[in-house]
């Protein structure tokens, strides 16, 4: 991303593997971090591609394009970063 992008954008992806109920667990249990159908704005949102933006997609057509069952984007926006740190940490304990 340094070699191609004079600056960073906020969109953060965390992949949990293969795992969807865990991507689904992780995912249910935020709190603070919004659930979105698509990423963007002030507010830090979460969006799993398996079940929304690439839903309609095979699941060889989603692993053709590195997209696993397990992984969450976040959008992150202007929150307190400690705040947001707690929220992923409850999340995924």
């Amino acid at each position: 991303a340094c070699r191609q992008q004079k600056h960073m954008g906020a969109l953060v992806t965390v992949d949990l593997g293969d795992d969807r109920n865990e991507a689904e667990r992780v995912h249910d249990k935020l709190r603070l971090i919004l659930r979105a159908p698509s990423l963007g704005g002030v507010d830090t949102v979460v969006l799993h591609p398996a079940t929304s933006s690439h839903r309609a997609l095979t699941p060889e057509q989603r692993a053709a394009l590195g997209i696993t069952d397990g992984m969450l984007r976040f959008s992150v926006g202007i929150e307190s970063v400690e705040d947001l740190w707690r929220d992923l940490e409850q999340a995924l304990r």
